[in-house]
C-alpha cells in the first residue's frame, strides 16, 4: 500500500493539489438539483449545465422530480409512480454524441424501483433503441453497473414508449441521447421506478481508484465499486440538522453500506464526520457543529490531489461559518480536509483522513461536550449490531458513558447484514494529546458512535498562525490483524515500507 504523505502539504499555504477535474471516459452524470419537488420535471432541475433535458411518452407530463424532506437520507430523483402510462426521460449532451461501442463502456446509475425494472434508452442515426436488462426492484437505494456491451436491444417507438423489434447490431458509436424508461405506468409507491442518478460511461479511468464530481458531492470509486461519498452541500431533515462536510454512504467490501445519517435516536449523527459542541470567540459560544445547530459548512473549494495508481485523494477547503457571528457572512475557521483512498487488498481497504483546522480569528477556542464525556471531533456512525466486539491496543473495550483509555487503535468487528466485517480506527502518532482517549456506544437499537476524543471537555486555543492537524486511518477489513494494521501504519508514515 502506497502512502501518500503529508509534511509539505501543510508546511506552507499552498496545497500540493489541482482543480478538480472528472476522470477521462466519463461522458456525463447527471444527479439533479436540491430543488423542491415538481411535475413535470423541467430543465431547471438538471445539476449537469451541459445537459438538455426531454421528456417521452403518454405519460412525459407526469414524470416527477421527486423529494421527502421528512424522509431519512431521502435524495432528489425522478419518479414515475404518478404516470398513468408508458413515459421516458431522455439527456442530450453538448458537443460530439457518445461513443459506446468499446468493452469498457458502461452505464451507472443509483435507484429504487417497486416493482418495476428501468431499461436503458439511446438515440442512434437509425433511431431509438431500448435495452432488456436494468435494475430491478430494490428495498434500498442501490448502485447499479452494466455493461453496454453485454446489453441487448430492441427498437423503441419513442412517442408510443413500447418495445419493437430486436435489434442484432445497433450504432452505438454515435447516440445523441441517452435515457432511461420502464415502458409501463405507475401505480403510485407501489409500481414506481426511482432514479436518483445516471452515470454514462464511454471507457473507465486508467487509474483504479477515481473521483467523480457530482452535484452534491464527490463520489469514490475503485474500479466498478462504490466507496464513499464525501458531501459538500447542505443537507436536512425537515429542515433540521443541517450538515456538510462529511462522509456518507461509506461502503464495505462487500458493497454493504456501513454508515448511517439522520438515525432516528440521534439525527444530527452522520456518517464519518469531524465536529464539535464548543467554538468560542473570547466569551461569545458560536453555533453548535456536533448537534448542527447555528452552523454552517461552505465549501470554498476541492481540489484532487496528484492521482496515484492504487489511490486517489481529494482535498476540500470548507469555511465555518455561523449566524451567531457577523450573521453568518464572515468564516471564524478555515477548515482543510483531506480524504486519501487507497486501493483494497484482498482482505482490507484503508482510507486516510487529514483535517486541519486554521483559526481566522483571534481567541477562538474548541472544545467536546461540555460534560464528564466531552466527546468531540473524529467520529464515525457505524451500526453496532448486537454482540459487537471492541477490542483497542490494550485489550477487549467495553463502552461505557465516559472515555475508555483503549490506546492508539481500536477495532471493531461483528455481522452486517449476515456478513462478518471489522473497522479499524488508527490514530496518527502526531496528532496532539497522543494517544487520545475513546468515546464507545453499544446500544444496537439506540446510539452507535466510536469517536477518538479530541481535545476533550476543556476548550483548546486555535492559532491564527499554525493549523492544528488531526489525522486519522479508517481500515475496513475481513479477518486482518489490528495490532499488525497499526505497525504497517506506523512503517508508512516513517517511509519504512518504501
Amino acid at each position: 500500500m502506497k502512502n501518500i504523505r503529508w509534511v509539505t502539504l501543510f508546511s506552507s499555504s499552498t496545497l500540493l493539489a489541482s482543480p478538480f477535474s472528472d476522470p477521462g471516459g466519463l461522458y456525463f452524470r447527471e444527479d439533479f438539483r436540491t430543488l423542491p419537488p415538481a411535475t413535470p420535471i423541467t430543465q431547471e432541475h438538471l445539476a449537469n449545465p451541459a445537459l438538455a433535458l426531454q421528456l417521452y411518452g403518454p405519460a412525459a407530463a407526469s414524470i416527477k422530480k421527486s423529494h421527502h424532506e421528512e424522509k431519512q437520507d431521502d435524495p432528489f430523483y425522478v419518479w414515475s409512480g404518478q404516470c398513468e402510462g408508458s413515459w421516458g426521460i431522455g439527456f442530450r449532451r453538448q458537443g460530439d454524441p457518445a461513443n459506446l461501442t468499446g468493452r469498457e463502456a458502461r452505464f451507472r446509475l443509483a435507484t429504487l424501483n417497486s416493482g418495476r425494472t428501468l431499461h436503458f434508452m439511446a438515440k442512434t442515426p437509425a433511431g431509438w433503441i431500448v435495452s432488456d436488462r436494468g435494475p430491478g426492484p430494490s428495498t434500498n437505494w442501490m448502485i447499479s453497473t452494466f455493461r453496454v456491451a453485454e446489453l441487448r436491444w430492441s427498437r423503441l417507438d419513442i412517442d408510443r414508449m413500447k418495445r419493437g423489434e430486436p435489434v442484432d447490431s445497433p450504432r452505438l458509436d454515435r447516440l445523441e441521447e441517452i435515457g432511461v424508461t420502464d415502458l409501463e405506468r405507475g401505480e403510485s409507491s407501489a409500481k414506481c421506478s426511482r432514479l436518483d442518478w445516471l452515470e454514462v460511461w464511454e471507457t473507465l479511468p486508467r487509474e483504479l481508484v477515481y473521483v467523480v464530481r457530482a452535484a452534491e458531492g464527490y463520489q469514490f470509486y475503485e474500479a466498478d465499486a462504490p466507496v464513499l461519498f464525501y458531501r459538500t452541500e447542505t443537507k436536512t431533515l425537515n429542515q433540521k440538522f443541517a450538515r456538510a462536510d462529511y462522509v456518507h454512504p461509506l461502503w464495505g467490501l462487500r458493497g454493504e453500506v456501513l454508515t448511517e445519517d439522520f438515525p432516528k435516536d440521534h439525527p444530527h449523527h452522520r456518517g464519518i464526520f469531524w465536529s464539535w459542541h464548543q467554538v468560542w470567540i473570547g466569551d461569545q459560544k458560536l453555533g453548535d457543529g456536533w448537534a448542527c445547530q447555528n452552523f454552517v459548512w461552505g465549501a470554498r473549494e476541492v481540489a484532487l490531489l496528484p492521482r496515484e495508481s492504487n489511490a486517489a485523494a481529494i482535498v476540500a477547503t470548507v469555511d465555518w461559518k455561523s449566524p451567531k457571528w457577523h450573521d453568518g457572512r464572515e468564516a471564524f475557521v478555515r477548515e482543510t480536509a483531506t480524504i486519501v483512498v487507497h486501493a483494497r487488498t484482498r482482505t482490507s481497504r484503508a482510507i486516510d483522513f487529514t483535517i486541519a483546522l486554521h483559526a481566522l480569528e483571534p481567541d477562538l477556542k474548541l472544545g467536546g461536550s461540555e460534560d464528564e464525556k466531552g466527546y468531540g471531533g473524529f467520529t464515525a456512525r457505524i451500526p453496532s449490531p448486537k454482540g459487537m466486539q471492541y477490542t483497542g491496543e490494550n485489550g477487549p473495550a467495553t463502552p461505557r458513558i465516559t472515555s475508555v483509555a483503549g490506546g492508539r487503535w481500536m477495532n471493531f468487528a461483528g455481522q452486517w447484514e449476515g456478513e462478518p466485517y471489522a473497522v479499524e480506527i488508527m490514530q496518527h502518532p502526531g496528532n496532539p494529546d497522543f494517544p487520545q482517549e475513546w468515546i464507545l456506544r453499544d446500544e444496537p437499537h439506540l446510539t452507535n458512535m466510536q469517536n477518538p476524543k479530541w481535545p476533550g471537555r476543556e476548550p483548546v486555543l486555535l492559532s491564527q498562525e499554525k493549523p492544528v492537524v488531526l489525522r486519522y486511518r479508517l481500515l475496513i477489513h475481513d479477518q486482518a490483524d489490528p495490532a499488525a494494521e497499526y505497525q504497517q501504519y506506523v512503517r508508512e508514515l516513517t517511509g519504512k515500507s518504501r
